[in-house]
């Protein structure tokens, strides 16, 4: 009798996987350059929240850095892994939301409290 075998994290054998790899590599560098230009204008027109969106922004890249080389380093091991559950992606999608909304109030208070 066949046992099927269970599906492997890489199911694409061409060049999607490097394709993805390449995007999700270019928007940190612009999630870097963003968050650079953020911290240099707060810092230059003295508005702690926009240096503060720029940090915030920074740590999320650098989070996204060490996500990415953790899944790399690990990744030979663990090809049968299952995915992320629901809830962990549920978890990780409400803080990254959560991220994005707190940016984008300190920039808008910020542009708001200039005038």
């Amino acid at each position: 009798m066949n046992v099927p075998k269970p599906a492997t994290l890489n199911r694409d054998p061409g060049l999607q996987p490097e394709r993805t790899s390449l995007a999700w590599s270019r928007t940190l560098y612009v999630l870097i350059l963003d968050s650079a230009g953020f911290i240099r204008l707060g810092w230059l027109k003295h508005l702690p929240i926009i240096t503060g969106a720029g940090m915030a922004l920074l740590g999320l890249a650098a989070a996204i850095i060490a996500i990415k080389y953790y899944r790399i380093s690990t990744a030979p091991y663990n090809l049968y892994r299952p995915d992320l559950t629901p809830a962990q992606k549920y978890g990780l999608f409400r803080l990254t939301s959560f991220v994005v909304l707190v940016v984008a109030a300190m920039i808008g208070y910020s542009t708001l409290s200039a005038r």
